[in-house]
C-alpha cells in the first residue's frame, strides 16, 4: 500500500516538472513568435511603402506627359485621364 502512494507521488512529480517545462516552452515560443510577427510587419511596411512610392512616381510621370501632351489619350474613352490614387490599409 506505501509503495502504491510513492509510485503516485513519483508519478504527479515527474507530470509536476513536465507541466512546468511546458509553461517554460510556451513563454519562450511567445516571445520567439512575437519578435518574429514584429520583423515581419515591418518588412511589410517597407514593401508597402516603397509600392506607394513607385506608384506616386508613376503618377507624377504621367500627370507630365498630360501636360507635355506627349500622352495620347484613348479616342473610345469618354473620361479624361486622371491619376489614380490608392490607399492602403489593413
Amino acid at each position: 500500500m506505501n509503495s502504491s502512494f510513492s509510485d503516485k507521488d513519483r508519478l504527479l512529480s515527474k507530470l509536476a516538472g513536465i507541466y512546468d517545462q511546458l509553461e517554460e516552452l510556451d513563454e519562450a515560443l511567445k516571445a520567439s513568435f512575437s519578435e518574429l510577427r514584429i520583423e515581419l510587419d515591418q518588412r511589410e511596411q517597407e514593401k508597402l511603402l516603397d509600392s506607394a512610392e513607385k506608384i506616386t512616381k508613376l503618377e507624377r510621370i504621367s500627370d507630365q506627359m498630360l501636360l507635355n501632351g506627349e500622352m495620347v489619350q484613348n479616342p473610345l474613352s469618354h473620361h479624361s485621364a486622371k491619376s489614380l490614387k490608392l490607399e492602403m490599409g489593413f
